[in-house]
């Protein structure tokens, strides 16, 4: 959590300020990096404290050794990465969709925003969902399965889902149709270099 830094406060900043440049970009890339950083550093230790102490939970009273609690903190976390990515992915197809929903009325507009508003909760319902379909019920098993941060599946959707937009307005710009028919798009031989004058 140290580590983390506002993005709220830095783009308020760039937007008062009206800066744009290099630096500017390298800031709020920084800001969101650490962001990450902070969700995946918070995830890792909570997977291990959650490890290391499953041997109290369960009434062992040797604890593990560290090579095996280690090679467990691994496989979770890659799992738990995973899933909420898998999750993020989702949700930016699902909010792309929403984006797509016409503008035409007031009504439409508002079912947009409630729409968008409830897939943002559906991420922080959806891991306590999954849980509860996977143990099926059991209080018991709280612990054996990797859970989903709803934190890095919002951020992935939000990178997927701008990310998706920006390419699909690049294709559709007058230039990226004028390299699509000369070939020079994903896949195709580059267009040949004008010719001197």
């Amino acid at each position: 959590v140290a580590i983390a830094r506002s993005p709220s406060s830095a783009i308020a900043l760039v937007a008062e300020l009206r800066a744009d440049g290099p630096f500017t970009q390298t800031l709020l890339g920084v800001t969101m990096v650490t962001d990450l950083l902070a969700v995946v550093l918070f995830a890792i230790c909570a997977e291990a404290a959650q490890e290391a102490l499953a041997p109290l939970r369960d009434g062992e009273e040797a604890g593990r050794a560290p090579l095996a609690l280690a090679c467990g903190v691994a496989v979770r976390m890659l799992v738990q990465v995973a899933l909420s990515v898998a999750l993020g992915l989702a949700g930016a197809a699902a909010c792309l969709g929403c984006l797509r929903l016409p503008r035409s009325s007031a009504g439409w507009r508002l079912a947009r925003t409630c729409a968008l508003l409830g897939l943002g909760g559906a991420a922080f319902w959806a891991e306590p969902a999954a849980r509860r379909v996977w143990l099926g019920g059991a209080e018991a098993a709280g612990g054996s399965l990797p859970w989903v941060e709803p934190m890095l599946a919002c951020m992935v959707a939000g990178v997927a889902g701008r990310n998706a937009d920006a390419l699909r307005a690049a294709a559709k710009s007058p230039r990226g149709e004028r390299e699509r028919r000369a070939g020079g798009g994903r896949g195709g031989p580059a267009p040949p270099p004008p010719a001197p004058p």
